[in-house]
């Protein structure tokens, strides 16, 4: 990464402001309608109330912005700085970890396209604004052919491949900067 993109990192760092637990919120209506069903299912009004009254005292923990440590712009250029190296030394189980902390989703769509959405501690991180809404790669894959052709290049395909961001602009702090 450049040195304009790690500034642009610690900026929106630095402007991004602590909000509800959204991921949280969505695993409590999840589990509301679970409860629904098994009140349904069980007439067990009892543990109906008791699992309601559990995710209401959790839906108001979730629904107060919490204020979790924050780095310092330093630490974030030597974060975002170690990324590259902190991918190639780690194995496979190191590299799992990474990719579940930066992308809550990601869907590949056949050999050409990736789309992914950011968790949210990645976007704290500035990781949006280090990711471009579209990457698009290129390469030159060679094949092998018996000799018949007049030149090498005939033999070449161009491969094209897209990351595609989908993280819904109104969870990035820094959507409304961006479009300004």
């Amino acid at each position: 990464m450049d040195d304009a993109t790690i500034t642009e990192v610690v900026r929106l760092h630095g402007a991004y402001r602590p909000h509800a637990d959204e991921l949280t919120l969505a695993r409590i209506s999840r589990a509301r309608e679970d409860a629904a069903r098994q009140l349904g299912k069980t007439r067990d009004l009892t543990a109906w109330h008791a699992t309601m009254g559990r995710l209401d005292a959790e839906e108001r923990i979730a629904k107060e912005p919490g204020e979790s440590p924050r780095l310092t712009p330093p630490e974030i250029v030597d974060y975002t700085r170690s990324l590259p190296k902190l991918w190639a030394d780690s194995g496979p189980d190191g590299r799992r970890a990474l990719v579940i902390a930066i992308f809550a989703r990601l869907d590949v769509l056949g050999f050409q396209r990736l789309e992914y959405e950011l968790t949210a501690d990645a976007i704290d991180l500035g990781l949006d604004a280090a990711l471009p809404l579209i990457l698009k790669l290129e390469s030159q894959i060679g094949e092998f052919g018996r000799g018949e052709r007049a030149r090498a290049s005939l033999t070449q395909q161009s491969l094209r491949f897209l990351m595609i961001n989908r993280t819904p602009r109104e969870s990035l702090p820094a959507a409304a900067a961006r479009s300004a």
